[in-house]
């Protein structure tokens, strides 16, 4: 997959004008982005909380801290449980909804 990562900072996250400051990030688990610990940037570091080995593919149950976890569809069947990771979105596959309506606010 060679799209554009979407990084997320302070400052892009207030530019979204949301009255609380709070999200809801959609993005399905195909377009997720896991790479080990070594090879990113700590934009978002995750643990591996379960591994589905389907064989071409594996499913992860990724644990981002406070109770919040995600999951993320790979084809490299590298990872298995307790492992550190960085997670990255493709820009063009993520989407934001207000915390409070629900609502789809990509500009």
């Amino acid at each position: 997959m060679n799209e554009r990562p979407l990084f997320l900072n302070a400052e892009h996250l207030k530019n979204l004008g949301l009255p609380d400051g709070k999200l809801y990030l959609g993005i399905r688990p195909e377009h997720v982005i896991v790479k080990r610990a070594q090879e990113m940037l700590p934009e978002l570091s995750a643990s591996v909380d379960q591994v589905i080995d389907y064989g071409r593919y594996q499913q992860l149950t990724l644990n981002i801290g406070k109770g919040q976890t995600i999951k993320a569809i790979i084809t490299n069947n590298e990872f298995k449980n307790d492992d550190l990771v960085y997670v990255l979105f493709t820009e063009k596959r993520t989407l934001f909804f207000d915390y409070a309506s629900k609502k789809n606010i990509n500009g």
